[in-house]
């Protein structure tokens, strides 16, 4: 951790005090301002877990489907693989 010089911690001081002197000036409350910050967070970090659920139902729902069709077709097409004979290796006769 770097070392905070003592001229360092007057400036934040008195950047501070300005700040806090122009927000109560305006009637500005950082308290409230934080908790509207940390709402907001909460608010997208909620929007973007249920849009993510959505998403995932969604995509589960077309792999459903999809495999609805898909998954026949295989199966038919490995059937009829199966079923035709084997071309079995022809052996050559060298005389020799």
């Amino acid at each position: 951790m770097p070392k905070i010089h003592w001229p360092t911690i007057v400036k934040l001081l008195i950047a501070s005090l300005v700040v806090g002197t122009i927000m109560g000036i305006i009637g500005a409350d950082p308290f409230e301002f934080w908790e509207q910050v940390w709402a907001q967070v909460r608010m997208a970090f909620t929007t973007i877990y249920d849009v993510g659920w959505e998403g995932i139902k969604k995509a589960l729902y077309f792999t459903f489907i999809g495999g609805v069709v898909v998954l026949p077709i295989w199966v038919v097409l490995e059937f009829l693989k199966r079923r035709k004979p084997q071309a079995s290796p022809q052996k050559t006769n060298k005389e020799g």
